[in-house]
C-alpha cells in the first residue's frame, strides 16, 4: 500500500471503483478482490483462456520456423471484371432470390 492507502497495482480511481463495488455488496474492498479472484480461477472461461495463451506461447515458435511466405500474385496475372449487375439483379439479390 501507499501513503493514500491505495494498494499497490491499482491507481486512485480503480482503487475507488472497487471500494464502491464492495459497498454494495456489503464487503471490505480486500473480501471484495479476494472473491472475485477466487471466482474468476474456478471459472471455466478463464481457464480456457489461460490454456489457450499457454498454447500460443508454446506453438509460437513452431509456426515461426515453418511459415512460408506469402504467395505473391504475378504482375502479369489479369483478373477478369465481373459481369455488370443490372438495378434487376441487385433488387433480386437484395430480397434472396438472385441466382
Amino acid at each position: 500500500m501507499d501513503q493514500s492507502g491505495v494498494p499497490s497495482g491499482f491507481s486512485d480511481a480503480e482503487y475507488d471503483r472497487v471500494a464502491n463495488a464492495a459497498r454494495v455488496v456489503g464487503k471490505s474492498p480486500e473480501a471484495f478482490v479476494r472473491d472475485v479472484v477466487l471466482d474468476a480461477a474456478a471459472d471455466p472461461f478463464i481457464d480456457a483462456l489461460t490454456h489457450t495463451r499457454q498454447s500460443i506461447t508454446r506453438l509460437a515458435p513452431v509456426f515461426a520456423e515453418h511459415s512460408e511466405e506469402p504467395r505473391r500474385v504475378p504482375a502479369t496475372a489479369s483478373f477478369q471484371e465481373p459481369a455488370p449487375l443490372g438495378s434487376r439483379d441487385l433488387d433480386q439479390a437484395h430480397r434472396g432470390h438472385a441466382a
